[in-house]
């Protein structure tokens, strides 16, 4: 046991401590990162699906509507 104990106390000096903690640190903050990259992805992806939602309704308000939909094209606006 008292080598084992020797061993431990061996691998945990001040330095690997701080090591590990500033590899800690940098995972978070790739992380965080990560989760930012993410969220701003979908937002755009949001506000792009809107964008051709309103430019499709505009068109579908200003041309007849297309075959297999009621005379109001309301079969297409309702999948929207």
């Amino acid at each position: 046991m008292p080598q084992s104990r020797a061993l431990i106390l061996e691998s945990v000096s001040p330095l690997t401590l701080e090591v590990d903690l500033n590899v800690q640190q940098e995972l978070q903050e790739r992380l965080a990162e990560s989760d930012r990259l993410r969220h701003q992805y979908v937002e755009r992806v949001q506000y792009e699906a809107e964008q051709s939602r309103v430019r499709y309704m505009r068109v579908a308000d200003t041309h007849p509507p297309a075959e297999g939909t009621d005379s109001n094209g309301d079969v297409i606006k309702k999948e929207w």
